[in-house]
């Protein structure tokens, strides 16, 4: 599998991943993929032996993004503390 291209869809078949999710990891940049074409109607993805790899890395251990914030355990604060932050932002003082 040296410097072979493999289209999307040998790539789901080989990794037994959906070609949807590949194609949405391709296209949010999320795992490398060479696009072949001009660009201007439709855009060819096409992985390399080494790109497959790193997908199948990126799929067992997850994105190296941290985890969003958890939700304050009180809603009532957090709408206050966003409404004081809007008024001060319309009335031009910073707290």
């Amino acid at each position: 599998m040296s410097g072979r291209l493999f289209s999307l869809r040998e790539v789901a078949e080989i990794t037994g991943f959906s070609l949807r999710s590949i194609e949405i990891d391709c296209r949010a940049g999320r795992v490398p993929h060479e696009r072949r074409g001009l660009g201007t109607s439709r855009v060819h993805r096409r992985m390399t032996a080494e790109q497959i790899e790193v997908l199948r890395r990126y799929r067992q251990i997850g994105p190296s993004d941290p985890r969003p914030e958890p939700l304050p355990a009180d809603p009532l604060a957090a709408a206050r503390a966003m409404t004081r932050a809007r008024a001060a932002r319309r009335s031009g003082h910073r707290h």
